[in-house]
């Protein structure tokens, strides 16, 4: 058949693998830690070539000395995704070179020079994490779509270098840790960019066209980005053991943008009438107050209503969804 699964907690000590074949799966089963594929290749620990549908799912990648951990390879390649899955130690946690459209979610990627470098027509990044990489995400495409939401960049040099491509940024945490961190760099073609945090605030932390911005109220004025955007800190719960799910302080709770995703980087509902929190954890405050029994029923609103802090020191937030932007009415 087309799936092949690795025993969870087990280590395979590999060269390298070839996928030769379209609509395949590899992924894991059984409990405990991910299966780990430990390679000592100089290239590539899994290569797609010329081939569609292909999924990995589930796994532990450690390459040391490879440029890449995953490499999806040809133009003729399409709906590939790497999804749940660690990758440590090489040049590109995943290399894309042509191809139309792959997708990149729930992931980790670890001390890498480019984790995820892409040449394909339409890239998706979600809900991923990018810690200690000297570039999170790299498009060199001259013609492509990039599309990035939803991710926690920690401690990169640069969190997003794009060239030409088209570029969507919307609620990421860029935790610029690094003295000379940049969260974009964006050099030419059209983007947008919102609902995005950025802590903490420094000079040169944003690039356009090699204009450089010190401050989100310079970026906003002078480009019209990020004007839903945050500079506070995003109050994770434990930064130093790799923990980046907001306290039940934190500001990114319920100041996202709908965006259509349905789930987070643990497989946790974005629940809050469809209002996502910013970075890759969804979040409900313990001392949040669902209220669900309208009294009217209203077609298009949604049925739920979230109040919170619950008790308050008079100042409380009042959450819901409403698909249509101007127009919403509380009673």
């Amino acid at each position: 058949g087309g799936i092949y699964k690795q025993k969870c907690g087990t280590v395979a000590y590999e060269g390298k693998i070839n996928i030769y074949a379209g609509n395949i799966l590899i992924s894991s089963y059984g409990t405990g830690d991910a299966p780990v594929i430990n390679s000592s290749t100089r290239d590539f620990a899994i290569r797609v070539y010329e081939k569609s549908n292909v999924t990995i799912s589930g796994m532990h990648v450690i390459a040391n000395d490879a440029i890449s951990c995953i490499y999806i390879f040809g133009s003729s390649c399409d709906n590939n995704i790497v999804e749940h899955c660690t990758m440590e130690g090489s040049v590109n946690g995943v290399r894309v070179i042509d191809g139309k459209n792959v997708t990149i979610r729930y992931n980790t990627f670890i001390g890498a020079t480019e984790a995820v470098y892409s040449f394909a027509e339409n890239t998706e990044i979600y809900y991923n994490v990018f810690k200690d990489n000297q570039t999170g995400v790299s498009v060199r495409s001259l013609i492509a779509n990039c599309e990035v939401y939803n991710n926690v960049f920690y401690n990169n040099t640069t969190s997003i270098s794009v060239s030409y491509s088209r570029l969507t940024v919307y609620n990421n945490v860029f935790y610029l840790e690094k003295e000379n961190a940049v969260a974009v760099n964006k050099q030419k073609g059209s983007m947008i960019s919102d609902y995005n945090l950025y802590y903490p605030e420094k000079a040169g932390f944003y690039v356009v066209a090699d204009k450089t911005f010190n401050s989100l109220d310079q970026l906003q004025n002078a480009q019209g980005f990020d004007m839903h955007s945050l500079r506070n800190d995003p109050a994770f719960q434990d930064v130093f053991n790799d923990n980046f799910k907001p306290s039940d302080e934190s500001p990114v709770i319920n100041a996202g943008k709908f965006i259509g995703l349905s789930y987070d980087f643990v497989g946790e509902q974005i629940t809050d009438g469809g209002t996502p929190d910013i970075g890759a954890f969804e979040v409900t405050p313990h001392s949040t107050t669902a209220i669900n029994d309208w009294t009217e029923d209203v077609p298009g609103n949604e049925n739920i209503v979230r109040v919170f802090p619950n008790p308050s020191d008079g100042i409380v937030n009042v959450t819901f969804h409403s698909f249509d932007e101007n127009s919403c009415q509380i009673i």
